[in-house]
């Protein structure tokens, strides 16, 4: 990936002032290889299908959201069921006459597109199975 890509993500803008910086930074992790010149970075295990599969797994889509749908109020409901990695609330879309979709994320996104939801990611299979259970 190149490194102007990670540099525009809103919260490493936030971090880092500059590209060298933000190299010195990712080779400090053990997960991440930076180039030689520093203009890009990969995964040293590489993401696979089945990492894929697996994550998709464990990511459960919420609908009919309390009013204090605020990220603390969600963690504290749907952490009673597992272990919550991450919560993404999604709001509806306006219409603006955008062109197709093509990432996979924006797809699963444009099918709740138009009501308010939310991406709850347990850490494990299990716990979203759970959680699909519980409240369904």
């Amino acid at each position: 990936v190149p490194m102007s890509v990670v540099a525009s993500f809103k919260k490493i803008k936030a971090l880092v002032q500059n590209s060298s910086m933000l190299a010195s930074a990712l080779r400090t992790s053990s997960k991440l290889v930076v180039s030689e010149d520093g203009n890009r970075v990969k995964r040293v295990q590489p993401f696979t299908e089945s990492d894929l599969e697996e994550l998709q797994a464990r990511i459960v889509v919420a609908e009919n959201l309390p009013d204090d749908h605020c990220y603390q109020n969600l963690m504290k409901i749907f952490s009673s069921v597992g272990s919550v990695k991450t919560i993404r609330t999604c709001y509806p879309q306006t219409p603006n006459g955008s062109g197709p979709v093509t990432n996979r994320s924006a797809k699963l996104d444009m099918l709740f597109a138009n009501k308010l939801h939310a991406f709850v990611e347990y850490e494990t299979i299990e716990d979203a199975e759970k959680a699909v259970f519980i409240f369904t």
